[in-house]
Formats: structure tokens, C-alpha cells, sequence
């Protein structure tokens, strides 16, 4: 940002971006198109799980929109990182489609992590707690934390298992230790991290990141479970698109490393 006018990003640098990956720009823009049509579409649901899909794939459609952002002003890494979360979103809302027994986990830990963050601001003087909103709180954590004791301790994630354990179990695990190993890295800074923040991120951010979208509003569709709306067709062409893409990028990549 300098002079009278604020300009937040590097303007400089917008159109090089966007040339170097204009198919994927355009590709991922119908996704999100898609994605907000579907939104709108399911907003009178009264089922629960969809309401909850929707929530977490408006979520890959916002960060989806940060990564575009941070890739287009030169800064691939910072991309990575909320590429990660998309990831684990798109984990976890393909893992409760096959699961949907437990959504109502997912959604019930919320008065787990409630109850903890009302005791850490008592004890820290944060914010006044009242006795009635602590009483309120309390009955809704007895009323659920059985779901989640084990040895009388309450277990720190709403699922048992791991987004490891989840990711395989829905044909994600080859992704999970480039997106969680080396963004881990990236995001904590390991000697590992400080030597990729050296590196060039743009491409994987932007390919996990359409590729989480894409998983998030399949998804949704899947689990509002209608026909006849048109929106398998343009999820199918959605898919296309993807593949398309990204082998284009692939074969563009390994030609320029040949001698």
C-alpha cells in the first residue's frame, strides 16, 4: 500500500498470474458458480446434514476465494495453508456423507469446545460469565459429553479418528502427506517449513484448494438428494474440467523439464 490511493496486494503481478494459469482460474471460477447456486438452492432444506454440507462448502468457497487472492499477489505459500484446511473440509464432510450417523457428533462437540472456552474465561478474567449462562452451558456438556468420554477423559476432537484414518477411508490418503506433512511444515515452520517457504507453492495450493471445492459441493449434491435439478450435469462437467486442466498443467510441467 503507498501513496493517496490503497492498493492491498502487488498489481504488478496480477496478470503474469493469471496468464500462467488462466485455464485454472476459469475452471475453478464455474466451480464456484456452481458451488453458490447450490448454496442458494439448498437453503430451505430441513435436513440436518445438508444444512451442515452446506455450511462446510460455503466455507471451500470462501477459502477458495483466499487462495485465488494470495496466488494472484505472488504468495503461493500463505495459499498452502489455507489449501490445507480446504483439504481437511473436504475430508470430513465426504467422511460424514458415508457416515452420516455421525453429524450429529461433529455438531454436538460444539458444547465440548463451549464449555471449555466458558472455564478458560472464568478462570482468565477474559469476560464475565454469568451463573446462569454457565448453568446453561454445563447442562448442554453433561447432556453429550458421554459421546465423547473414554476412561473418564473426553477425547479432544469430535471423531476418534484421525484425518489420516478419515482421508483413507475415503480414498484421500495419498494426498494427506503433501497437503498435511509439508503444509504442516509450512504452517509451524520446521526447519522443513523454513526451507519451503523458499519454494514455489502456486500450483498446489490452487490444485488442492479446486480439487477440495469440487469434493465439498459433490458432496452437498450427493446429500440433498435431488434429481432434475440439472446440478449432476454440471458437476460431471465440473469434473471434466478438473481433469482437463490439470493433466494440461502436468504435461506443460514435465515438457519444460525436458533437455
Amino acid at each position: 500500500m503507498s501513496g493517496s490511493t490503497a492498493v492491498f496486494g502487488f498489481p504488478i503481478l496480477w496478470d503474469e498470474a493469471f496468464k500462467k494459469h488462466a485455464d485454472v482460474y476459469q475452471a475453478i471460477d464455474k466451480v464456484q458458480l456452481v458451488a453458490n447456486e447450490l448454496i442458494a438452492a439448498t437453503k430451505s432444506s430441513t435436513v440436518e446434514l445438508v444444512q451442515l454440507m452446506r455450511a462446510l462448502t460455503s466455507i471451500n468457497v470462501n477459502s477458495m476465494s483466499d487462495v485465488l487472492i494470495l496466488v494472484g499477489n505472488g504468495r503461493g505459500t500463505g495459499a498452502m495453508k489455507i489449501a490445507r484446511s480446504m483439504y481437511e473440509v473436504s475430508v470430513t464432510s465426504e467422511y460424514l456423507e458415508n457416515n452420516p450417523n455421525e453429524a450429529d457428533l461433529y455438531l454436538d462437540f460444539a458444547h465440548v469446545i463451549a464449555w471449555r472456552q466458558l472455564l478458560f474465561a472464568e478462570k482468565s478474567s477474559l469476560g464475565k460469565v454469568t451463573p446462569e449462562l454457565k448453568r446453561e452451558a454445563e447442562a448442554e456438556y453433561n447432556r453429550i459429553k458421554g459421546k465423547f468420554e473414554k476412561n473418564g477423559r473426553i477425547r479432544n476432537s469430535w471423531s476418534e479418528k484421525s484425518v489420516k484414518k478419515m482421508a483413507e477411508e475415503v480414498g484421500k490418503g495419498d494426498l494427506y502427506e503433501l497437503v498435511y506433512g509439508l503444509s504442516s511444515m509450512l504452517h509451524h515452520v520446521s526447519v522443513g517449513g523454513l526451507i519451503g517457504h523458499e519454494m514455489n507453492w502456486d500450483a498446489e495450493a490452487l490444485r488442492i484448494g479446486h480439487g477440495a471445492l469440487l469434493q465439498t459441493v459433490a458432496t452437498l449434491y450427493n446429500v440433498h438428494n435431488t434429481t432434475g435439478t440439472g446440478f449432476g450435469e454440471k458437476i460431471s462437467d465440473l469434473i471434466k474440467d478438473f481433469d482437463r486442466v490439470w493433466q494440461a498443467h502436468v504435461a506443460a510441467r514435465d515438457k519444460r523439464k525436458q533437455p
